[in-house]
């Protein structure tokens, strides 16, 4: 809509008539004028137009302008719904993404639970096993500390009895020196070869003795090698239960 400033005038005039009867009677009119510049003049001739007053006018611009900035407020408004719409959208799918992440973390959730509990169970099991262990070690313990009692004895013992047998060599050692020290002496034959002929018989000297430490002897020396013997059999085991007790611990604590 187009506005042009104008002035009006009014003109008035009086004019009277006799009437048929003969009275007189005065009239009246009245004449508007708007005048407007020759630049404004965007009119067509017997073109209606619209007079209004200034106040009426500027109510008018003032209602153009608040729709003009009603528009633009609107335009602006819709384009911060298009920018909340485009938002909304783009959240409506992130939170799509966000539910299929959380069906994956609630499913992966489900398994992890189901491993906790075979975790759990292993882990009873584990706990009954190494109680056990446990139990197994304090046992072996003990059976190491019964062999290694053992062997010390089995030590004092072969100690007496390397004792005993160092005695009888000794013994056996004096016995054969008075023997071969005095039973014979030489003679010259014809040949000029010295000969051992015994000064006197055999039978003069008292054996039993001898044969007695000789079987001392072979007794001590037999439980001797039976002594070491059962030794090295409990070292043996006892290197084995020391071995089975360093696993046992090992294997504890892996476990822990």
């Amino acid at each position: 809509m187009d506005f042009v400033k104008g002035v009006v005038k009014k003109y008035f005039r009086s004019y009277n008539r006799t009437l048929k009867d003969g009275t007189k009677k005065t009239y009246k009119t009245e004449q508007i004028q708007v005048t407007i510049p020759k630049s404004d003049n965007i009119f067509e001739d017997k073109e209606e137009v619209i007079i209004l007053s200034s106040s009426q006018s500027e109510e008018i611009e003032d209602s153009i302008e608040m729709q003009r900035a009603l528009e633009l407020f609107n335009t602006m408004v819709e384009d911060d719904n298009q920018q909340l719409e485009d938002e909304l959208n783009k959240l409506k799918g992130e939170l799509e993404i966000n539910n299929s992440k959380i069906d994956d973390y609630n499913s992966k959730i489900k398994d992890l639970k189901l491993e906790l509990e075979e975790y759990n169970k292993k882990n009873h099991f584990l706990e009954d096993k190494c109680s056990d262990l446990k139990m197994q070690i304090e046992e072996d313990k003990a059976t190491i500390e019964s062999l290694e009692s053992k062997i010390k004895d089995k030590n004092f013992i072969i100690s007496d009895l390397n004792d005993n047998l160092n005695k009888l060599n000794e013994k056996i050692d004096a016995k054969n020196s008075s023997l071969l020290g005095s039973n014979f002496i030489g003679e010259s034959n014809e040949d000029d070869v010295i000969a051992l002929s015994p000064i006197q018989s055999i039978a003069d000297y008292d054996y039993t003795h001898y044969i007695d430490l000789q079987r001392q002897y072979i007794a001590l020396l037999n439980k001797y090698e039976k002594s070491q013997e059962d030794l090295y059999n409990e070292k043996v085991k006892v290197i084995h239960y020391k071995n089975l007790l360093d696993k046992f611990k090992n294997f504890i604590l892996r476990i822990q």
